[in-house]
């Protein structure tokens, strides 16, 4: 089961949408704050990860509408705690999800750290994310700053996002490499 929630339909409801960020109402007076931060380590099953991560986005969208940095930071570090918990029940999807909604790659790096750990970096590259321009450029960088020698993921990046600038300069290095080779 997946929940979806309505950002536009949370932040429409009041003038400053920081606080719904931890004080959307769930159930009574119940919070976002005390629900997700207290399920972040003890969240099993699908359908909790599930909420988990789409109050951390709804959190995220309001924290950024309002220009608050601290509950940003609090958010990301919560999405950190979160990624280590979908990584030990193998929720992979689930996390490409709070990647790809939070959208902040490069803070978020320590995803892709994950999914190359236990070998799901091709997820990255399922249906409907090449849409996703500022994922592919992180992905890309990513792998140029933490894996300059990983040349087959760089070259599967490359070659599914049809990013032909890359592969020109990728097969043109190769080139380069085989030239100095063959006049030493």
């Amino acid at each position: 089961m997946s929940y979806v929630i309505e950002n536009s339909e949370i932040h429409q409801l009041t003038d400053n949408p920081a606080p719904s960020g931890t004080a959307t109402p769930l159930k009574g007076r119940d919070n976002i704050r005390t629900k997700f931060l207290s399920s972040v380590g003890i969240a099993k099953k699908e359908e909790e990860f599930s909420l988990v991560v789409e109050l951390l986005i709804c959190a995220h969208e309001c924290y950024t509408l309002s220009c608050d940095m601290e509950g940003i930071s609090n958010v990301l570090r919560a999405s950190r705690k979160t990624t280590t918990a979908l990584a030990s029940a193998e929720e992979f999807p689930l996390m490409i999800r709070l990647l790809t909604g939070i959208a902040r790659f490069n803070e978020m790096n320590y995803i892709f750290d994950t999914l190359k750990q236990y070998h799901q970096f091709e997820l990255l590259f399922r249906k409907g994310i090449e849409k996703e321009d500022k994922l592919k450029l992180a992905i890309m960088d990513y792998l140029k700053r933490y894996h300059p020698n990983d040349h087959d993921t760089y070259t599967m990046v490359s070659l599914h996002f049809t990013m032909y600038r890359e592969i020109a300069k990728m097969l043109e290095q190769k080139a380069h490499s085989h030239l100095k080779r063959i006049e030493s």
